[in-house]
């Protein structure tokens, strides 16, 4: 006896250091406070402000790109010293030498027409050309302004299009900000609790091997009296090795579940020795189709469902334009001067005009129009069939999540309640044991409802806290504050 006692105390003293107490320092760590360092600390909180800053860029960079546009672009100099081809007006070529210097400076602003997608330019230009050799000459050119708009398509209009995905981009990234933050609070939800279950198992380790510790102690006197027998006895040590062997598994498990924890959390420095059981948020009943209506509405699930739907559209549109005759305008008019000396410039000033029509249609392209159509067309009901099964699978989820939750309330209490008749039922099975009124088989049976039931109700409110962020997850939707999460 000298020598499990001493064994006792020794694996104790190993287990010490292995695991903090749970003594008289109670520094309790509650999924509240996991929850808040997950969403401001993780790593995986760190990567999603990333992505949402990135997506707020490219939006930012899709409207600076519709403001006019002012650009300087200058050619200073362009050197050249070549032999030219050359028609003499007799129809002859001939070919002449050419030493010259060429400069050029453009200052353009360009802006966008919302109304039609075109694009309108307002150029002022400056041009010298200096001939270098024994025949020198100067030559300035200025156009003061040049007006031209282009409009590469009529009846497509890429800007309205590239507006309202963008817009619809960065709506859904803001979205996707939120769920993510729940996404995190979900998962940290997951690692708590198996810190938790963990937890309860080496407690219920550690009891179970102090309650053998107990009974070895009383039963070996009635051993060593002849009142059981050598069989009894040797199981009840072997039921004391047996605790003492779990204890020491279940710490280091319990250990490995906290570190899992803090790497989650992306905070080694956390120390803390118990996790504390969440208790039940008011329970507030939840109507299937309120929440449906809502979720179809603000979930992300919706606004992914119209982008797809969006984009499948634009690329029918501009299929089908293409198949139509297609109309490209192109229109300029403005001012120019030429003169040999810069003081010149500007004196009798010349008119510019262009206009440019074009127009293009298939003739003969064996059918490719009409299969591009089709194809367009095809990827649209693909994208409707595709959005029709995501929105019967988000119903399901939905469903089954909010039956769970209204089913939870009951469910709790009722494990509670069996928590407590279980450990009531062990202790007196405990006392009638002591005193000899049934089997250690008995005794075992009702260890093993206490365990289970204490696992049972930790289980149940692990899937209570589960149901409750993902439906946060799915609608996006505060039940409790009865407000949309942001």
């Amino acid at each position: 006896m000298y020598v499990l006692k001493k064994l006792g105390i020794g694996l104790l003293g190993v287990i010490y250091f292995i695991q903090p107490s749970y003594g008289g320092n109670k520094d309790y760590f509650s999924l509240e406070d996991a929850i808040r360092i997950a969403q401001n600390n993780s790593l995986a909180m760190k990567n999603s402000n990333l992505e949402f800053q990135l997506k707020k860029l490219d939006f930012e960079r899709y409207k600076i790109s519709l403001y006019p546009a002012l650009n300087l672009n200058a050619t200073v100099p362009q050197y050249s010293k070549s032999l030219s081809r050359l028609t003499l007006p007799n129809g002859e070529d001939t070919f002449v030498s050419q030493h010259q210097s060429y400069n050029q400076v453009v200052l353009s602003l360009e802006q966008v027409i919302p109304w039609t997608g075109g694009s309108l330019q307002i150029h002022s230009i400056i041009d010298r050309i200096d001939g270098l050799g024994k025949n020198s000459y100067t030559n300035f050119a200025i156009q003061p302004y040049i007006i031209r708009f282009y409009q590469d398509r009529i009846g497509f209009n890429d800007y309205k299009w590239r507006k309202r995905i963008a817009n619809k981009q960065y709506e859904i990234s803001q979205k996707q900000f939120v769920q993510d933050k729940e996404v995190i609070a979900y998962n940290t939800v997951l690692y708590y609790f198996e810190g938790l279950l963990a937890q309860t198992e080496y407690k219920i380790a550690l009891e179970y091997k102090q309650h053998n510790l107990s009974l070895m102690e009383t039963y070996e006197k009635r051993f060593k009296l002849g009142n059981i027998s050598k069989a009894e006895y040797l199981q009840l040590r072997l039921n004391f090795l047996n605790s003492t062997q779990k204890v020491f598994q279940d710490s280091i498990k319990l250990e490995f579940h906290k570190n899992k924890l803090r790497d989650f959390l992306n905070t080694d420095s956390l120390k803390f020795n118990e996790f504390e059981i969440p208790h039940m948020l008011h329970y507030i009943p939840i109507d299937y189709q309120e929440i449906l209506i809502y979720t179809e509405k603000h979930g992300i699930q919706a606004l992914n469902s119209n982008f797809q739907k969006l984009e499948a559209t634009q690329n029918l549109k501009r299929v089908k334009s293409e198949n139509k005759i297609k109309i490209s305008l192109s229109a300029h008019f403005g001012t120019s001067s030429l003169a040999h000396d810069f003081h010149n410039l500007g004196k009798g000033m010349g008119r510019e005009q262009h206009i440019s029509v074009g127009i293009s249609f298939p003739i003969i392209d064996w059918r490719l129009s009409k299969v591009n159509q089709e194809i367009a067309e095809k990827k649209i009901q693909l994208t409707q069939n595709e959005i029709e099964k995501s929105k019967l699978q988000v119903e399901q989820d939905l469903l089954y999540n909010i039956n769970n939750w209204n089913l939870f309330q009951n469910q709790l209490l009722l494990a509670q309640e069996s928590k407590k008749v279980a450990e009531e039922n062990y202790q007196i099975e405990y006392e009638r044991f002591l005193k000899g009124y049934i089997a250690l088989a008995d005794l075992n049976r009702a260890q093993q409802a206490k365990e289970f039931a204490l696992l049972s109700y930790i289980q149940n409110l692990k899937a209570y806290w589960e149901t409750y962020y993902q439906l946060r997850m799915m609608s996006l939707y505060d039940f409790l504050k009865e407000t949309a999460l942001n």
